[in-house]
């Protein structure tokens, strides 16, 4: 899963989700919910896993000495890619429609 943390606010969207799912679909089994749970939430985790993948494979890749520089310069990109960012640890899991 995404490092620095991010898998633990995909956990914590899980948990809201089954919840709302529940109060919207009032199941008579829990198990009536996931189909739709997996539905919903499949391509937003198929997503940040892929790029998840993507970071861990340049990492693996370099040098100890480009792993140090980048990490200093990755800070610049932040700032500048700012909205992509926000596409991520913006999304509201009370927004998803039902």
């Amino acid at each position: 899963m995404p490092p620095g943390g991010h898998s633990i606010g995909l956990a914590m969207e899980d948990a809201a989700l089954v919840a709302r799912l529940i109060d919207h679909i009032k199941p008579a089994n829990i198990h009536d919910v996931f189909p739709r749970f997996t539905e919903l939430r499949t391509p937003r985790i198929d997503r940040d896993y892929n790029e998840a993948e993507k970071r861990w494979e340049g990492v693996t890749t370099v040098s100890s000495w480009w792993q140090v520089v980048r990490e200093y310069v990755y800070w610049i990109f932040v700032a500048l890619f700012a909205r992509h960012i926000e596409k991520s640890f913006g999304y509201d899991i009370y927004q998803q429609e039902l």
